[in-house]
């Protein structure tokens, strides 16, 4: 859509300055010897090296991309420094995103926290880019199923800090399924750092762990819980963290259907950490340390011990930052 460059000479003067598409002269400049300047092509000039491009094979393969060449000769004296090149174009990138995508999976989950007004709901797509630009985002199609209807969920007793404690988590969803086939329940727990997903065949079966689905534990013997109740489809999953799991200011499991027809339901979702709530710690902590002799705590001011006496030694371990008392898991540490 553009290109220019900026020109200077050291100890000399530039005159004029032509830019070629090999023996296609497309912009011409007399510069009155100046020592510094800059070259841009008018809407003319630009169509005409468009054109020019367009019908010139390409001279130049860089990696696997092919280039045409253009010319830029120089008249002055002295010598010539050329820098700033600006060469702006259109790019376009067509994106066809399936069901399971995480963009489509993702713009689902925003859904969640957004409100519906009548009706409709305005979901935000932020963007970013590193350089400067425009751009412009269109949808060209959009399909959309009343399949499977979320209608409830829930984290059980869920607590405002997860840990990878003794307790076990249970995700509760209950969905609407109108005229279709259920094939899988889906887990995913996921952080800034971690990703993972679990797949429930509906017939039964073990569970497909992906990602990093070796940092959850799924309960051993009842890990999933279904219940059909016409079209009512009520699921429990239940799990808990692995302490390799580090911690994290915001941790979301999110529990969804699969249906037969490629169709993933929008999700129920839970977020622990919010704002300054840390919303997963695994770290350990000493709470406190009591020293005791027959059942009888020792005076802390004392600052020694009788020879043969017999001492008791009780130590609290807790997680760190969250003051409720959690059991680890045996074996979970040392």
């Amino acid at each position: 859509t553009s290109f220019g460059f900026a020109y200077g000479a050291q100890s000399g003067t530039v005159l004029e300055i032509a830019l070629f598409v090999q023996n296609t002269l497309v912009a011409n400049r007399s510069i009155n010897a100046t020592t510094a300047g800059l070259f841009h092509l008018n809407g003319s000039e630009m169509t005409a090296f468009t054109t020019a491009l367009a019908n010139t094979a390409n001279s130049v393969d860089v990696l696997g991309t092919a280039f045409t060449e253009a010319r830029i000769e120089v008249s002055g004296n002295g010598v010539a420094v050329l820098g700033g090149l600006r060469a702006t174009y259109n790019a376009s990138q067509r994106v066809v995103a399936d069901s399971a995508s995480a963009f489509v999976m993702g713009v689902n989950e925003a859904r969640t926290n957004v409100a519906n007004i009548g009706g409709m709901q305005a979901v935000p797509l932020p963007f970013t880019s590193e350089e400067r630009g425009g751009l412009t985002v269109e949808v060209i199609s959009l399909q959309t199923s009343s399949t499977v209807l979320l209608q409830n969920g829930a984290m059980v007793d869920a607590t405002s800090v997860l840990t990878p404690s003794k307790a076990w988590q249970t995700i509760s969803t209950e969905y609407q399924v109108i005229g279709g086939s259920i094939t899988h329940h889906r887990l995913d727990v996921y952080s800034k750092s971690n990703q993972a997903t679990f797949l429930f065949p509906d017939a039964g079966g073990a569970p497909a762990g992906l990602g990093d689905a070796s940092l959850v534990e799924l309960h051993p013997t009842n890990p999933i819980e279904t219940t059909e109740d016409g079209m009512r489809v009520t699921t429990n999953i239940t799990f808990r963290l692995r302490p390799m799991w580090d911690d994290e200011q915001q941790l979301t499991a999110t529990s969804r259907l699969v249906m037969q027809s490629g169709v993933i339901s929008i999700p129920f979702v839970h977020t622990w950490g919010s704002g300054a709530l840390q919303g997963y710690e695994n770290d350990l902590e000493l709470k406190s340390v009591v020293f005791s002799e027959d059942g009888v705590d020792m005076d802390p001011t004392r600052l020694y011990l009788r020879g043969g006496e017999t001492m008791n030694v009780s130590v609290m371990v807790g997680y760190e930052n969250v003051a409720d008392v959690r059991g680890f898991v045996d074996g979970d540490a040392e």
